[in-house]
């Protein structure tokens, strides 16, 4: 089997008509700055106007501008929220070119996989779930946006006009031999999760994935009196990506614990002689002492101590302060990429 393949699946339901669109892309390697497996899937706004219009008119503007959009040195995160800019202004233009699909809008979230793990955006409440081999736990990974206390009512979603919330890390999720990414639209919701898990865990047994297809198909099979379109696009990991020579990988957790670098341990210990903030260690996904000690470690790793100390809470406020999964892969080369862009800025500003 091709490591690098999606399975993608789509169902109307008993709606009338489809407004899901997918797009994927195929590849070949797992270079960051290569080619790269990639999809989206866009769920048009049920109720509203065109909503297939508007899902196809996403879907076909992020792949473009993610596939061809890129500059060189740009990260992974970068490319994917331009992607986003550049399938919400696809919209605004259909509606400026004919004034019948105002109002029409959809859901977008799409994911790239390269050697340091899953990369993901966005919009609205299709979810990104990843099914792990190794404990059969399956976990939705993006932020839903949908209004407190009405579930069917969305707080974000692409409608050419500024977007309200936009889910975009700046890390990479790890990714493990036999992991599957399952992105979808919100029809998969039929399913729990013991059923997701399941069928991802036949998946898993067997020589070539049909995950997508199998998800669908039973969907399909519930018979729900009111089923929403579904679509699915999933990829298995046939083998371990690991993590690049130039990575930092960072586990929380009581079977692993701990910061590498290229798969050596961080010498964090080292940053307390500049500055001692944690001694108990470092930490991420709040403004705190342990974060601050894990900027400076890391900063401290990869330029120079004048530097590291001048810039390290800003990095900690902007990266590492944002990293709220257990588990995080980020390329040093988006490390040295924010050191130079935020020096233009202070040298501009």
């Amino acid at each position: 089997m091709d490591r690098l393949t999606w399975t993608c699946a789509t169902a109307t339901g008993t709606r009338d008509h489809n407004e899901d669109a997918f797009r994927w892309r195929h590849a070949p390697s797992l270079a960051l700055d290569g080619d790269h497996p990639v999809t989206v899937i866009c769920d048009g706004l049920g109720g509203h106007a065109h909503g297939e219009v508007a899902s196809n008119t996403a879907a076909e503007a992020f792949m473009h501008t993610y596939l061809t959009g890129g500059t060189v040195g740009q990260t992974v995160p970068e490319r994917l929220l331009a992607a986003v800019d550049s399938a919400n202004d696809a919209i605004r233009e259909k509606c400026e070119q004919d004034h019948t699909l105002y109002d029409m809008g959809t859901t977008l979230t799409a994911a790239a996989v390269t050697a340091e793990g899953l990369w993901r955006i966005s919009v609205g409440d299709s979810p990104l779930r990843v099914w792990s081999k190794r404990n059969g736990e399956l976990r939705t990974l993006n932020r839903l946006h949908n209004v407190p206390g009405n579930p069917h009512r969305l707080s974000s979603a692409l409608q050419g006009t500024e977007i309200p919330e936009i889910d975009a890390p700046v890390h990479a999720v790890p990714l493990r031999e036999g992991d599957a990414v399952i992105v979808a639209s919100d029809g998969l919701d039929t399913l729990n999760t013991e059923s997701i898990s399941g069928i991802a865990a036949i998946d898993a047994g067997r020589k070539s994935s049909n995950l997508a297809w199998s998800l669908v198909e039973a969907v399909i099979a519930a018979g729900k009196k009111r089923q929403d379109n579904t679509t699915a696009a999933c990829l298995r990991i046939p083998e371990d990506t690991g993590a690049g020579p130039g990575t930092i990988r960072a586990v929380r957790g009581a079977e692993e614990s701990g910061v590498t670098i290229g798969g050596k341990p961080l010498d964090w210990r080292a940053s307390l002689a500049v500055r001692n903030h944690s001694p108990t260690g470092p930490e991420w996904g709040y403004n705190g002492s342990g974060p601050a000690q894990l900027a400076l470690a890391i900063l401290l790793a990869v330029t120079d101590l004048e530097t590291a100390e001048r810039r390290y809470q800003q990095f900690k406020s902007e990266v590492i302060a944002a990293i709220t999964d257990a588990e995080w892969s980020l390329p040093l080369r988006d490390v040295e990429h924010w050191l130079l862009s935020t020096h233009a800025t202070e040298v501009t500003g």
